[in-house]
């Protein structure tokens, strides 16, 4: 009975560890995104309007 418990506490665990990483992970990006759509005279915007 016990071991039901710990498969419970180890599926929350992943389950918050994922969803934290994912959250991170966007708002990385996005920010990223802003700033490199942002820049002005880069390589990069070049690249993107063509």
């Amino acid at each position: 009975m016990a071991d039901d418990f710990m498969v419970l506490r180890a599926f929350y665990n992943s389950t918050v560890l994922t969803v934290f990483s994912i959250v991170v992970l966007v708002v990385v990006c996005s920010m990223a995104g802003f700033v490199l759509q942002r820049r002005e005279g880069g390589e990069l915007l070049r690249l993107s309007t063509s």
